[in-house]
């Protein structure tokens, strides 16, 4: 599994709930992942979906798909990029063909615990290239700090590795990123 996780929807998903809230009662966003419906991230997913269901009165729904049951991550991705009603998982690597930057946080150890994570994702550096996917790229980010595990070891331990991840967990309206928690203001420390 990758070191870190995001979750992303289309630029044009945003719009057309909009416009759905407008033109109808609710609206329907089909979300993709690959893992298996035993993972935690599956688990977190529904329970995402289930709070965003509640926080909008049912007017969003959100159908989540395990297993790539709606294809692969690419394919998805391209799809969204086209204002398809879909929404993938997907990680900074893989964004990292649109806006290449983004990429270096998938690497191991580029944060020490989940407060860190929580600052870079607020950072400006990351903010900018949230919005350069947005954009450039049609790729609008959900969240980018939903921690998943602790360090598993020291980093000088042979074989370590950190499970620190991300994706979207719960709907908080008073933060763009969906999340809700308090994030400290200070960037991650540099290595």
């Amino acid at each position: 599994m990758t070191a870190v996780k995001i979750t992303i929807a289309a630029l044009a998903m945003t719009a057309a709930a909009a416009l759905s809230a407008q033109a109808q009662d609710s609206f329907v966003l089909r979300f993709n992942h690959v893992l298996g419906p035993n993972e935690p991230f599956h688990q977190g997913f529904l329970a995402w979906a289930d709070r965003v269901a509640e926080r909008t009165g049912g007017r969003l729904q959100i159908e989540v798909y395990h297993s790539a049951q709606l294809g692969v991550e690419e394919d998805i991705i391209e799809q969204l990029r086209q204002g398809a009603n879909v929404g993938q998982n997907t990680d900074a690597a893989r964004l990292g063909n649109y806006v290449p930057g983004i990429a270096v946080v998938n690497g191991p150890y580029m944060v020490a615990d989940k407060e860190e994570a929580f600052a870079l994702a607020d950072s400006p550096t990351m903010q900018g290239w949230i919005e350069a996917l947005a954009e450039d790229h049609g790729i609008r980010v959900v969240c980018f700090d939903w921690v998943q595990g602790q360090p598993t070891s020291s980093p000088t331990a042979p074989c370590a590795h950190r499970r620190i991840s991300t994706g979207c967990a719960s709907a908080h309206p008073q933060r763009r990123s969906g999340r809700n928690r308090s994030a400290p203001s200070a960037p991650p420390r540099s290595r």
